[in-house]
């Protein structure tokens, strides 16, 4: 039996790089039988994206935490408490490979611990998010005690777990801190269905400009203020229009002024509602550095990607791996230089961006559905073919 155990996101949170991840697994074993551990919500999500995969079956949960003053208290405790039916259920089954499509450092510990000493007989495959930045903060104890119980499982000399990351810097980085778990970590480029790409219209007045995403200052979010501030003119004379999507964190309410149109600040927004309003842009914005996108990928650019949006970014490994040489987009190296490439589209010296958009269309056309598939085997290959040679070590 394969196991698909997502115990930490709810409703729509990860909806798209989960539900391209099953699709994926449940390509790679056609004649399994696949049970998807889901919130209720979410596993309906999952089911009606994956309509055509006909050998899944859901376990469905109810969800365990929501906002409020004990919101951690419940999160820890009911993502552990489903570690253990899961595994439970795992071991009483007979089971031998789970994939945990994702997991906070509390959870992940404590599949460690377990797999270690009592659950041996299963494979367990962790698929790795941004829970790889508490290995780069250290700001309180909190984050502090994260980055101990995220660092126990990776530097371990024996485990049963491994890994997947959505990046090759990500893998690299990751090395370089925890030799050990090179041969357990396998490189799978974020997962995504994208969509057709439409005939692109030409760029007109007013150019719109958007960020979305995780919006909040450990993001750097606020620059994207400042840098509206410095087109205030072109702003007031309709050449050009700033706006974000979605909801802002409460560190970002004293960046806000009059210069950024924010659609929903204060709400989640679904993806469908996400994909309209971004449709409606003509190149993405972000901020995201290294100091905090070391060991992460980014949802957002696949987004952008999925609707054929160029973008601006400052420099981290991430988007260099997938866009190499400014492919897709200028990396830069401060918001000036965001800024220079800004006023040259507002002279209609357009040939960048429309160079940007044929390398965005060449590059969902390489990364069809069935290429990631493809990808994906290998990559699942080479980590059970790294566990058959621990074994005999």
């Amino acid at each position: 039996m394969i196991t698909i155990a997502e115990p930490a996101h709810f409703g729509a949170t990860h909806i798209q790089v989960n539900s391209a991840f099953v699709a994926l697994i449940a390509q790679h074993y056609p004649n399994e039988k696949l049970r998807v551990w889901a919130e209720e919500e979410h596993a309906q999500l999952l089911h009606a994206k994956l309509h055509f995969c006909s050998n899944i079956a859901f376990k469905k949960f109810r969800k365990y935490n929501s906002s409020g003053t004990f919101f951690w208290p419940r999160k820890i405790f009911g993502e552990c408490l489903q570690v253990l039916k899961i595994l439970h259920n795992v071991n009483s089954k007979k089971g031998n490979v789970v994939y945990w499509l994702s997991l906070f450092p509390t959870g992940h510990f404590l599949l460690y611990i377990l797999t270690r000493y009592f659950y041996k007989n299963s494979t367990h495959i962790v698929v790795l998010h941004g829970e790889l930045e508490y290995l780069s903060r250290n700001r309180n104890l909190a984050e502090h005690v994260l980055k101990k119980l995220l660092q126990k499982p990776l530097c371990a000399t024996v485990s049963k777990l491994k890994y997947i990351v959505l990046g090759k810097n990500i893998k690299d980085a990751l090395v370089s801190l925890f030799p050990n778990a090179k041969e357990n970590i396998a490189v799978v480029q974020h997962p995504f269905f994208y969509d057709s790409l439409p005939e692109q219209s030409s760029l007109k007045y007013p150019i719109r400009i958007v960020t979305f995403g995780a919006l909040n200052k450990s993001k750097n979010t606020q620059l994207f203020f400042e840098l509206a501030k410095s087109f205030s003119k072109e702003i007031m004379t309709g050449k050009i229009i700033f706006s974000t999507i979605g909801k802002l964190n409460n560190d970002i309410e004293s960046f806000k002024n009059e210069w950024v149109k924010c659609y929903k600040p204060t709400l989640f927004i679904d993806h469908s509602e996400l994909m309209e309003q971004l449709s409606q842009n003509d190149l993405a914005v972000f901020f995201y550095d290294n100091d905090n996108y070391r060991f992460t990928a980014s949802g957002a650019l696949h987004e952008s990607i999925n609707k054929c949006i160029p973008f601006l970014t400052l420099k981290n490994d991430y988007f260099k791996t997938v866009c190499d040489d400014n492919a897709m987009g200028l990396i830069t190296a401060n918001t000036k230089e965001m800024e220079l490439f800004i006023r040259k589209i507002l002279l209609q010296d357009f040939a960048d961006v429309y160079r940007y958009r044929k390398e965005i269309i060449r590059f969902v056309q390489q990364n069809s559905f069935l290429l990631q598939y493809q990808n994906f085997n290998i990559a699942i290959g080479q980590l059970f073919s790294s566990g058959k040679n621990n074994a005999n070590d």
